[in-house]
């Protein structure tokens, strides 16, 4: 649709596309990106397990999102859209949604989990995330959650980290 064509990232060679579409939806977002943090998930899986898309139009990065499989389930995490996208109003995420949809079929998995959606919403931006995720069918699935701290150390420094980030881009838009 309007030009735009998505297609599967080389992990090892193509990274850097993903990390520049999620640093920008980040900054437009006010959090905090942790390149370190896909990297690392990158490392520790098999590559079977993590599957990237990007959209382009005219050439330009348009949007990203990021897949974890197992047995029968594609997991989506890290949807992502360009500063560009957003100027145009072009609809990379929708496209790069019914591919994974089509891909995810062809490849006889079961389940697609959009994870995240909010059972009560707070606020409009939660809505439009709750909708865009309704918008392909299937039912919602209530999940419990569970959080173990395997190191309370490291916990206190990432989160101490975390809250400088946020501290100096807020005050000081930097970063």
């Amino acid at each position: 649709k309007l030009g735009v064509t998505v297609r599967e990232i080389n992990l090892k060679k193509e990274l850097h596309l993903f990390h520049q579409i999620r640093k920008e939806t980040a900054r437009r977002a006010k959090i905090a990106y942790y390149p370190d943090i896909l990297n690392e998930t990158i490392s520790i899986y098999p590559p079977e397990f993590i599957h990237i898309w990007v959209s382009f139009h005219e050439g330009k990065l348009v949007s990203g999102q990021m897949a974890t499989v197992t047995a029968d389930t594609v997991r989506l995490t890290g949807v992502s859209y360009s500063d560009y996208a957003k100027a145009k109003s072009l609809p990379g995420n929708d496209l790069v949604q019914w591919h994974i949809i089509k891909w995810a079929r062809k490849k006889n998995f079961k389940l697609i989990d959009w994870l995240g959606y909010n059972l009560k919403p707070k606020n409009e931006k939660e809505r439009n995330i709750d909708r865009f995720k309704a918008k392909w069918g299937g039912k919602v699935l209530e999940y419990g959650r569970y959080t173990k701290i395997i190191n309370p150390s490291r916990l206190k420094i990432l989160s101490l980290g975390k809250n400088l980030y946020k501290y100096l881009y807020n005050n000081f838009n930097i970063l």
